[in-house]
């Protein structure tokens, strides 16, 4: 469930802020560079370890789930916003992938739904 993630929400981690990164990532890049979009998202799915940014992302994605990106800046709530609407518009695969590695039997997507609502998302997102 990506924040996004990483859903989505998850890519708040690497945007700097609470989470404790040391820069930002471009999501304009990450959005519009292939090969990169497919590295964080192999990492963020697969087993394999993997470091930098796609790490951070891996290891934050459950937290964000549960706890909805409670404490979130408005910065980092837009660009999960965004980011979350690009994988469900063009790589729903993806986001799919993401909700069952993370969230395989429906735990969180309820309360991540709600709190996406909040952030002005349409609810047939979540509704995968």
């Amino acid at each position: 469930m990506l924040v996004l993630l990483l859903t989505s929400c998850s890519i708040v981690s690497v945007f700097g802020g609470e989470f404790g990164t040391s820069r930002n990532v471009n999501i304009e890049e990450l959005m519009s560079n292939e090969r990169i979009l497919n590295q964080f998202y192999n990492c963020v799915v697969t087993d394999r370890r993997c470091g930098g940014d796609a790490g951070r992302m891996k290891q934050l994605v459950p937290e964000l789930m549960i706890h909805g990106c409670s404490n979130c800046s408005s910065e980092q709530i837009d660009q999960v916003r965004r980011f979350t609407e690009y994988l469900y518009n063009y790589k729903r695969h993806m986001l799919v992938g993401i909700y069952m590695k993370f969230d395989p039997y429906k735990n969180y997507r309820q309360q991540w739904l709600q709190r996406l609502i909040q952030f002005g998302f349409s609810p047939q997102v979540l509704l995968l």
